[in-house]
């Protein structure tokens, strides 16, 4: 019994392993991208300009004077949740398009999940949910009906999310699917900052130093990881048409390789034809 551990735990070093290879196979194909290269290079130039903006805006609010909206990452449709929402929708359509095209499940259970993320910071899905639901709770639940709705319903996603995370976790390390797990880690580390560190913004002050800090790292997170998810979604379905790409390459100048010789046997001399 002592070497069952012992074996699991060896089972998914040499998993580990595996998957590290992959990931470092999805970056070289990355790398070789030039469209990747200067997505990345866009993407991160634009969250540099949202999150100055934001810290301006927020400066301002502890020196008395007043910004545009528009600069708040906390701020409903601003520029910040505007981008945010463009980047997990362009992965959402990568990802889809290479599940469907592929019939990969473990990419298409990234893309759910992306998707649900993308559905949920559009349209309120948590907070519509407390909205219905918090009146039929029992008086002895704790943090009262419509809160507790509220993190009953984001417990559920995050089960669901580490549930798709364990499948692909224990798929066929390859670089696409290297990518799609790295997007899918990117969604985590996301909800840890809309939820965990969220819950730590809302016990504190308002306006105070303190809360002005936390909420900007709140948005910040958030909005860091979602744009490293959806960008790395794009850049494997980049990586994935270039790969694509150069196999087909190959596979005709192969063909043209093999009719060019076949072309020139048919004039070589036979039998003393010819001479």
């Amino acid at each position: 019994m002592r070497e069952l551990p012992r074996q699991f735990l060896l089972q998914e070093v040499g998993r580990l392993r595996a998957w590290r290879a992959a990931a470092l196979r999805q970056l070289e194909l990355v790398q070789d991208n030039r469209r990747c290269l200067a997505l990345v290079a866009v993407v991160l130039t634009g969250f540099g300009c949202l999150v100055g903006l934001d810290l301006a805006f927020r400066y301002a609010v502890l020196d008395g004077t007043e910004l545009p909206n528009w600069f708040n990452l906390s701020q409903e449709m601003a520029l910040g949740e505007i981008f945010e929402h463009m980047m997990t929708g362009s992965g959402l359509l990568a990802l889809g398009w290479m599940a469907w095209s592929g019939k990969a499940v473990r990419l298409a259970l990234a893309a759910i999940l992306l998707g649900l993320i993308l559905g949920d910071n559009a349209l309120q899905w948590h907070e519509s949910f407390g909205e219905f639901a918090g009146p039929h709770m029992p008086a002895w639940v704790p943090l009262g009906g419509h809160e507790f709705a509220e993190f009953a319903y984001l417990c559920t996603f995050g089960l669901f999310a580490l549930v798709t995370l364990y499948i692909v976790w224990r798929g066929n390390p390859a670089p696409r699917e290297a990518g799609a797990l790295f997007v899918m880690l990117c969604l985590l580390a996301a909800g840890f900052f809309g939820v965990a560190v969220d819950a730590v913004h809302t016990m504190l002050p308002t306006h105070s130093l303190a809360e002005v800090i936390i909420a900007g790292v709140e948005d910040g997170g958030e909005l860091l990881f979602l744009t490293l998810a959806g960008a790395a979604a794009v850049c494997t379905w980049l990586a994935d048409r270039g790969r694509l790409g150069v196999r087909e390459n190959r596979k005709n100048h192969d063909s043209d390789s093999v009719a060019g010789m076949l072309g020139t046997a048919n004039w070589m001399p036979i039998d003393g034809a010819g001479r």
